[in-house]
């Protein structure tokens, strides 16, 4: 392997099926560290070996790698790699912003592995405010880099699922229902990702102006309020479960009728029924997470 024309590539490629390629490459790598820390959080419950910071920040870890930094970079990664040629377009509607998408969450899962040397992160992956903006159980500079990358990731989220909805539309040369499953999945997808990723970036800078300047939005103590943050996460939390399982559910609606030899049954409503997954899953119904949550 030519190791300078490989850097030189991943470097300046604007190439779709070659991003692609890196999103998996860096889903791999975001598998290995969160399956790191899922193999210490059974060490600790099995041999009892970790102290309760090292848990806690395994437990927290372990969240946020699989779902911000290997489910959703390898989703993105087979859209990259299939939706233009599903389509029939030569590459994604701004290659440029595809590549920066990329470089946006490749340094956000570096920091997110470096984190824990620099202070603890027991916040679990919802990072719960106030308990991700007080400095005395969450010290240090661990759990401000963990929301640097997640503010990273989010940026990056939103710009792909803009660049994946304006491909589809203006770049499809094949009729809406004539769409592969996975192009309709991904489409209802990008959806959710230009909805539901920017309320949780407002909320991830609010919790980092708060931890870092004291800014008053979440700790009641300064006249903010939790809440403000249980509404924020929610309003991605219950769309980012149809993030992550749309896809998939587009993958297997591909290659069930491939590998039986058949058309698969119902395509019309199988289309239909991805978007009306978005359609219902930003309606209100993040309020049924907050039936506990009682605001002063």
């Amino acid at each position: 392997m030519d190791v300078k024309r490989v850097l030189k590539v991943a470097l300046y490629t604007t190439n779709a099926s070659d991003i692609g390629q890196m999103y998996m490459l860096l889903g791999v790598i975001s598998l290995i560290a969160g399956s790191i820390n899922a193999a210490l959080i059974r060490d600790q419950l099995t041999f009892n070996n970790l102290n309760a910071v090292d848990y806690y920040n395994a437990v927290s870890l372990h969240g946020i790698f699989m779902i911000f930094f290997m489910v959703m970079p390898l989703s993105v990664g087979f859209a990259n790699y299939l939706i233009p040629r599903m389509i029939g377009a030569h590459d994604l509607y701004w290659p440029r912003i595809n590549a920066l998408s990329f470089w946006i969450l490749a340094p956000a899962v570096f920091l997110t592995i470096i984190a824990p040397w620099f202070g603890p992160i027991d916040t679990g992956w919802y990072m719960y405010a106030p308990l991700s903006v007080e400095l005395s159980v969450n010290y240090g500079l661990g759990t401000t880099l963990v929301e640097t990358a997640l503010i990273l990731s989010g940026i990056s989220s939103t710009l792909t699922g803009i660049n994946f909805l304006m491909t589809i539309i203006k770049l499809k040369k094949v009729p809406y229902f004539k769409m592969s499953l996975f192009t309709w999945s991904f489409f209802a997808t990008s959806i959710l990702l230009v909805v539901a990723m920017p309320p949780l970036t407002a909320g991830l800078v609010f919790a980092y102006l708060e931890r870092v300047w004291n800014l008053p939005f979440f700790n009641p103590s300064l006249g903010g309020s939790p809440v403000l943050w249980q509404n924020l996460f929610w309003f991605f939390g219950h769309p980012e479960v149809y993030i992550l399982i749309l896809p998939a559910m587009g993958l297997v609606g591909e290659i069930l009728p491939r590998m039986v030899g058949r058309q698969i049954y119902g395509y019309k409503a199988l289309a239909l029924s991805s978007m009306a997954i978005a359609f219902l899953s930003v309606l209100g119904v993040w309020m049924h997470h907050m039936f506990t949550a009682i605001d002063n």
